[in-house]
């Protein structure tokens, strides 16, 4: 970058000086002290000249680091030489830590080969927005959250710059996908859209995008990297004004009948049918596959529902279609990446600690894996597309749908436990609002009247927290999300109102949708009065309409469903009063209680969980009827 000072610059004033004093001492009769004071300054001034010179071939070999000032000009930090050391000091700490803590968690950016060696050499707002994300994790000294804006602060107005100059390099939309990260990090959900967007619109004019995903972690092209970071950011935090749009029932990939809109196509990244032969494709592209089914399920919860929507079990509704796409990616992902093969608990920390490349894409596969079933089946999605069909609900299918909540949300709270005990830190923010989405069904449970499920749903809505809040010291809209499940607790457990949770059924709405739940500003922040609408709503007052024939707090569960009689069982009975019948009765007919066939069965966590961990199947189905209070009108 160029500036106004020349490379060498002219001679120091002090220079004349000494020469002056020079030509005085030969011509004159000159006092020793002048004499002495004289050849003292000619030895300061080659100094100095030596000085520059050093400096000047320094700013050569590194890249020159600008900001943006508060006035709005520019300054070359350049210095004094320690000053320099110790910004490149900071530059090569935040590509370590990046390159632990971020880099695979999730976005496949960088390859890792040479990066910290080649930071210094990469473009000022690439750096500057790799400060951003990184220096959070920064325990050595504590960077203050001003700082770090004004890293992020910097990274944008040097790579707009750019853009509005044109000549753009590649690192350009690296920074824009950075910043698209930050500014949802923040809270700041609409901005974070608004360069997303910008991001995704460059990659497409340049054609990076449409490529058949490979295995990227093989990969050192960062061309092909950035392309499907973009790719996995948009389904993970959406476009700024997805969830509007969705909940207004515009432009979704579902029609409002509660299916797929004919004209939705898929992305076709699978690989093809017909080998016998799976291909590896890596595990970090399995979780650029899984972002896919993560923004179909996140699509499904923020859809707004209309009364002539789809039943859940039809095969096109959302529901199935989310179903079949979960069950798919099980299909594809190869044995060595799945839990049995790849068990945390058998390595130490420090192994973790070595290959977070590894285990940090590895637990976003198992807990969004997770997280996805008890989305789709959470009580009160569920509970607006069953309005329609109170009096024709198959039983079966209420049974499906909580034994899926139980089973999936005990392996979340099993990986949790897990993560503790190896005092593993999870980094990737995405699955903070996996675990927010579980600990909202055990708020739920946590206020029904029985005393067996009501403790144990307090212990998983307590082990949820707890592992919530070291993310929320790094991210911010973790800390918002956290603050929301807050609002949400205590506006249940302080109303004496049966129907609390009708009262609270926008602020659970949006704990359940990543981009509503991370957000720390409404539209009205973000526009001016011209743009902003006082009286909009993105939710109907008809959602929130409590059924006043079933309570929402405490309630029978699934015998107290209109379709259901009021003693209804959900498993068979596990005993019979009666003895059974017997072909022979003779006083020296003995019969010997059978054997077991396969002795004790472990649970999936292999013997490590107590028995208080999991909910039982029933447990669900006695507290599911919760949420379907809701009526049509």
């Amino acid at each position: 970058m160029t500036t106004d000072r020349p490379n060498v610059p002219a001679k120091p004033v002090i220079h004349a000086v000494v020469k002056s004093h020079d030509v005085q001492a030969k011509d004159q009769s000159v006092p020793a002290p002048l004499k002495w004071h004289a050849r003292r300054l000619e030895n300061v001034e080659g100094r100095l000249e030596e000085l520059i010179s050093s400096l000047s071939s320094s700013r050569q070999t590194m890249t020159p680091m600008t900001v943006q000032m508060e006035s709005g000009s520019r300054e070359e930090h350049t210095g004094d030489s320690r000053g320099d050391l110790d910004n490149q000091s900071s530059i090569l700490r935040a590509a370590e830590l990046y390159l632990s803590f971020c880099n695979y968690q999730p976005l496949p950016l960088f390859d890792p080969e040479d990066f910290v060696e080649t930071i210094a050499t990469r473009d000022p707002e690439l750096i500057l927005a790799i400060q951003a994300i990184s220096l959070r994790f920064e325990r050595e000294v504590e960077i203050g959250e001003a700082h770090i804006l004004k890293y992020a602060k910097n990274a944008r107005s040097l790579v707009m710059d750019r853009i509005n100059n044109g000549n753009l390099e590649l690192s350009a939309l690296q920074t824009l996908c950075l910043l698209a990260m930050f500014e949802f990090s923040v809270g700041h959900t609409i901005q974070a859209g608004l360069t997303l967007n910008m991001a995704a619109y460059l990659a497409q004019s340049v054609s990076i995008t449409g490529e058949i995903l490979a295995n990227i972690q093989t990969d050192a092209d960062e061309k092909r990297r950035c392309s499907w970071s973009i790719y996995m950011l948009q389904h993970l935090q959406g476009d700024g004004i997805q969830t509007s749009r969705l909940i207004s029932g515009v432009r979704t990939p579902f029609n409002t009948g509660s299916g797929l809109s004919p004209k939705y196509t898929p992305p076709s990244i699978r690989e093809p049918r017909g080998s016998n032969t799976k291909e590896d494709l890596g595990l970090v592209s399995y979780t650029i596959q899984l972002s896919e089914v993560w923004a179909l399920a996140m699509n499904y919860a923020a859809t707004k529902v209309d009364p002539v929507s789809l039943p859940p079990w039809f095969p096109e509704s959302d529901y199935s279609v989310v179903s079949f796409r979960h069950t798919e990616f099980d299909s594809l992902v190869p044995l060595k990446y799945r839990y049995h093969a790849k068990n945390l608990q058998n390595h130490s920390l420090q192994e973790l600690n070595q290959r977070r490349d590894f285990w940090g894409p590895w637990l976003f596969v198992q807990i969004m894996f997770e997280t996805i079933p008890c989305l789709l089946n959470h009580p009160f999605l569920l509970s607006m597309r069953l309005r329609s069909f109170r009096h024709t609900m198959p039983h079966s299918f209420i049974r499906q749908s909580f034994e899926n909540i139980t089973l999936h949300a005990s392996w979340i709270l099993h990986l949790i436990d897990l993560v503790e005990h190896k005092g593993f830190e999870i980094c990737d923010p995405i699955l903070a609002h996996c675990v927010v989405i579980v600990a909202t069904i055990h708020l739920q449970h946590s206020f029904v009247d029985d005393q067996g499920l009501r403790d144990t749903a307090r212990n998983g809505y307590n082990k949820c927290v707890r592992f919530l809040q070291p993310l929320g010291e790094r991210w911010p809209h973790v800390r918002n999300m956290m603050q929301k499940l807050h609002r949400l607790r205590e506006g249940v457990s302080t109303s004496t109102n049966s129907q609390s949770w009708s009262n609270n059924a926008r602020l659970l709405w949006e704990l359940l949708v990543y981009d509503r739940a991370s957000s720390s500003q409404s539209s009205n922040d973000f526009f001016g009065a011209t743009l902003s609408d006082p009286n909009a709503k993105h939710t109907d007052s008809r959602f929130m309409t409590p059924d006043p024939d079933f309570p929402l707090v405490g309630s029978a569960g699934i015998s107290g469903h209109k379709t259901v009689a009021k003693e209804v069982v959900a498993y068979p009975p596990e005993s019979v009063s009666t003895p059974p019948a017997s072909f022979t009765t003779g006083p020296d007919m003995h019969q010997a209680p059978p054997a077991e066939p396969f002795g004790l069965i472990e649970t999936p966590a292999e013997g490590m969980l107590n028995d208080n961990l999991f909910l039982a199947p029933e447990s669900y189905g006695r507290a599911i009827e919760d949420w379907w209070n809701f009526t049509s009108s």
